[in-house]
Parts: structure tokens; sequence; C-alpha cells
């Protein structure tokens, strides 16, 4: 009977912070995209991004190239940075408080020796609800994010 009770007693202990953990972590998408005018004014969409063709169409911009992205799990309070050109660096960062979930996003330009944070907003995410944030000018373009929930 003492072993038995021993038994449940390590379980409880090993198992539980698990399943208390997994109920912090925050997941979502991101994207990254350069967004500018086509030459032609047809819409001109990478094929990694069509899934966001209605979304990306109400930017105002008619072509869309995909530079990056991932799907992330990530425990509140974790920090993901991203190098998204020579210049500009990402840094997002999962929220969670109870039932709402959001990422802080974060853009940095290289300022000589230092860094300026040019854009920093947090974002709360949504499921099937993205959200679209404009960013700096790039090469030929502009800076777009997308976030899922």
């Amino acid at each position: 009977m003492r072993l038995l009770a021993y038994l449940v007693g390590v379980a409880i202990f090993c198992f539980l912070p698990c399943a208390v953990l997994a109920q912090e972590a925050v997941t979502f998408s991101y994207f990254v995209i350069k967004a500018s005018k086509s030459e032609t004014g047809e819409t001109e969409i990478d094929d990694s991004l069509k899934g966001l063709a209605s979304v990306l169409k109400g930017t105002g911009y008619t072509k869309f190239q995909a530079l990056g992205g991932n799907s992330v799990s990530e425990q509140s309070g974790k920090v993901i940075s991203v190098t998204l050109t020579k210049e500009y660096s990402l840094v997002l960062t999962a929220q969670r408080s109870g039932d709402n979930s959001a990422v802080r996003v974060q853009i940095i330009k290289k300022a000589g020796k230092g860094k300026k944070t040019i854009l920093d907003i947090t974002i709360p995410l949504k499921k099937g609800k993205p959200v679209v944030v404009s960013g700096p000018a790039i090469e030929g373009g502009t800076l777009l994010l997308v976030f899922t929930g």
C-alpha cells in the first residue's frame, strides 16, 4: 500500500508540472514577406503564401515574396530572434495571460555599432484571424509580417 501511494506521489510530482506547463504554451505562426507593386499590375503571390491571399490582397500591394516564417509553440516569456536582412532583425516574445495569447513583436535596426528598435507592438492572437504588420522599406519593397493564432 505504501509503495502504491509512493508511486502515485511520484507520478503526480513528475507529470503534473508537464500538464500545467503545456497549458501555458503560446502557439502561433508567422510569415515574413517582401511586398511590392508588380510591374504588370497582376497579383503575384508565392505558392507558400497562397493561404494568405485574401489577407494580402487587402494591403495595397500586388507582389508578395516569402522571405521566411515558422510555426511556433513556446512557453510564455520565451524570446525568439530572427535575422530578416543584413540591416533588420525580428524579436518575438510569446505571451500568455489566462486564456489569452499574444506575441510581442520588435523590429530592430542595426545602427552602426548599436541597435535601434523601430517597431515594438503586442499582437493578440486569435485562431483564424491573421494580423498583418507593415514594417520598414527593404530592398525593392516593404517588409510585411503576418501572424496567425
